[in-house]
């Protein structure tokens, strides 16, 4: 999509210390996300599932399993 309408995406490989702080900062902001996608039910799911992808990455980066 970015290619597409002309831009450059710009990519930064993370790992260790650079990646979990990357992780818990988008944690936060999906979760502000869902809080304001509350009352729309479409909106909520799409939010929910952001949530759980990060996660998951945050569980698969420390070790942790369900």
């Amino acid at each position: 999509m970015i290619r597409a309408s002309g831009r450059r995406a710009e990519v930064r490989h993370l790992d260790g210390r650079d990646l979990l702080d990357a992780l818990c900062a988008k944690l936060c902001e999906e979760a502000e996300e869902v809080a304001d996608a509350a009352e729309d039910r479409d909106k909520l799911t799409d939010e929910l599932a952001d949530v759980t992808e990060v996660l998951a990455a945050l569980m698969k980066l420390r070790g942790i399993t369900e």
